[in-house]
């Protein structure tokens, strides 16, 4: 990508009239964002993010009724609330989160007929909903994921096969089902087995999707918190397994939070605090703070962070 960045850097110095080579530049600095946030560098990440967003605001000054560049400025702007969330910034997380609904919103009004923008919207009203959840502001949570489950389900429904419907929606109902929970176990139970139900599909269906690897682990993960209260304790570690067996085989070799935070949950889970240490060690070197409240107790109880830094 880097190559790809550097022709087109070119190609736009060379013709800066020209606004698709600087849209194709703005999504050529997204996948350099993705690759530094997948090897632990959240200060690079975030800076491709931001210079994303920078070059797409620049493009909606000068065409500001083109719909498109609003559309990838919403992605944008999701990508660098997740950077904040995962650095625990979650004021500014909520900040960024929340102009990205505003604009999304509005371009859900202007072509409710298109899908792609709909799910994207769902998409990033779920991320509103994880930041929110951090912060403890679950009310607000607990209604926006309401909303974007009933809508998600229709989704869904109508193409059982599109599977960016199908994460989304899993990740709706296991972050619904972990607000329920320890309150309301019944309800939590329904919400969480449906996630489990749609989570297994998804990882059997593309082992390479991190995202869906991610939901289903963390699925099993709080589906063994749920059956604490009636189940004996090999019913509960098979939870704590299968989260486990879900993520790829050397998923302790990455540095990728996705990865890394639910195999550590996971292990804690299973007493095997030895070897989580040297994981959690990375992911504090990262900078790394989870802002999902059920793991973040667990990992930090057993390993608070001391001194983090951004760079591994």
């Amino acid at each position: 990508f880097k190559a790809e960045q550097r022709a087109l850097l070119i190609l736009a110095a060379a013709n800066p009239d020209d606004l698709e080579i600087q849209f194709d530049l703005a999504d050529v600095v997204s996948w350099l964002g993705f690759a530094a946030q997948y090897d632990g560098d959240y200060v690079t990440a975030l800076t491709h993010f931001e210079e994303m967003k920078m070059r797409l605001e620049q493009l909606i000054i000068r065409e500001p009724n083109v719909l498109r560049w609003q559309h990838k400025l919403t992605q944008s702007l999701h990508f660098i609330s997740e950077v904040q969330a995962i650095t625990f910034n979650l004021s500014e997380a909520l900040t960024t989160i929340t102009r990205a609904v505003e604009i999304r919103d509005q371009l859900a009004t202007a072509d409710p007929a298109n899908q792609l923008w709909l799910i994207s919207q769902l998409s990033i009203k779920v991320q509103h909903a994880r930041v929110l959840i951090a912060m403890g502001e679950t009310d607000d949570a607990q209604q926006i994921l309401e909303q974007a489950r009933l809508q998600l389900q229709a989704l869904v429904a109508a193409e059982p096969t599109a599977q960016k419907y199908t994460r989304i929606l899993a990740a709706s109902l296991r972050l619904e089902a972990s607000l329920r929970f320890p309150t309301e176990i019944s309800i939590a139970q329904q919400l969480n087995d449906r996630a489990l139900t749609l989570g297994e599909t998804l990882v059997e269906t593309d082992r390479s999707d991190r995202w869906s690897i991610y939901e289903y682990a963390q699925a099993q993960l709080l589906a063994g918190y749920l059956a604490t209260d009636h189940a004996d304790l090999m019913q509960v570690q098979a939870h704590w397994h299968a989260a486990l067996s879900a993520l790829p085989a050397d998923w302790s070799d990455s540095h990728d939070w996705r990865l890394l935070e639910p195999g550590i949950h996971a292990l804690l889970k299973l007493d095997r605090t030895t070897e989580s240490h040297p994981l959690v060690t990375r992911l504090h070197r990262f900078g790394y703070h989870s802002f999902d409240p059920l793991a973040a107790s667990v990992l930090e109880a057993a390993f608070p962070p001391h001194g983090s830094t951004q760079n591994p």
